[in-house]
């Protein structure tokens, strides 16, 4: 488990002792500590607008491989009377009508499975597209649905690098279209609660974070094994993969901007990865003054 740190310049019967169940996340505060507030939030599932209630988005779906069986479908299944898949599309027809049984035995609906992608993209009843395909085919991908005028809910991450996700961002504002990128860190709990906590000035003002999610991740498992992770040919490897989610939950914690970065890799087991890095440690400097580790 790990420790809120304790304030340091508060009145020493001011010092929450409390401890977070949160594995990896210590903050270190300073200064006096304020009364937490009211709070009147909602979840996720609970906020309906107007243009949801009582329609369905109408989707298409790009890859129908381990992620979208296992991540995805229960979710479609949970939200079908805000969501409708149409279509399906991946790397070959049969991978396209495996995924669109895997649908219909989750909703009840089977929907078309199409020959290739320009296919599914020129279907007048496809909204928006779900992008869950291997790192180095999103951007593209994305930019094609973008063109034809779908909304786009993508897998992490979204580019290979920065310039390249800017220009997309770019690319559907200026079409005045939903690009999303479907990074779930961002909406667990422990991340949201914690940041929260050390908003709300509950103990002090922050100046020291640290988050470990240092931890063994079998060969074995069902997406370890997977073909293009386990080759790493997409730009930053297991890293970028599956870093992400942690650094996603980083920033849900500490939302001030990184300043500075000194970073160390190395690979533990590179007879896993075809020798990519394995595990990361971070030194960083955010605005403000904040300073922290992560690995």
């Amino acid at each position: 488990s790990a420790r809120l740190g304790r304030c340091r310049g508060a009145e020493k019967d001011a010092r929450p002792q409390a401890r977070a169940h949160m594995v990896g996340f210590r903050y270190v505060a300073r200064g006096p500590v304020r009364r937490p507030r009211a709070s009147h939030g909602s979840s996720l599932r609970s906020v309906r607008t107007a243009e949801t209630m009582g329609t369905q988005f109408r989707i298409g779906v790009i890859g129908t491989g381990l992620a979208f069986k296992s991540l995805h479908v229960p979710e479609i299944a949970e939200l079908s009377d805000r969501l409708h898949v149409v279509a399906t599309s991946s790397r070959t027809l049969a991978g396209a009508e495996a995924g669109a049984s895997a649908v219909a035995e989750a909703t009840g609906l089977r929907p078309e499975a199409c020959d290739n992608v320009e296919q599914l993209l020129a279907r007048p009843d496809v909204d928006g597209v779900l992008i869950a395909v291997p790192i180095n085919l999103t951007a593209g991908l994305a930019r094609q649905a973008l063109l034809a005028g779908k909304a786009v809910f993508a897998e992490k991450p979204l580019a290979d690098d920065v310039a390249e996700a800017r220009a997309l961002l770019d690319l559907a504002r200026s079409k005045g279209l939903v690009l999303f990128v479907g990074e779930n860190y961002r909406y667990q709990r422990q991340y949201r609660q914690f940041g929260e906590l050390a908003a709300s000035g509950l103990i002090g003002t922050p100046v020291l974070f640290r988050l470990n999610d240092l931890h063994f991740t079998s060969p074995q498992s069902k997406y370890a094994t997977t073909a293009w992770r386990r080759q790493g040919t997409h730009r930053g490897g297991y890293l970028l993969d599956g870093g992400l989610h942690t650094i996603a939950g980083m920033r849900s914690v500490v939302p001030s901007p990184v300043t500075a970065v000194h970073g160390l890799a190395t690979s533990f087991h590179p007879e896993f990865l075809a020798r990519q890095n394995d595990t990361l440690l971070l030194h960083l400097t955010f605005a403000g003054g904040i300073i922290g580790d992560v690995g």
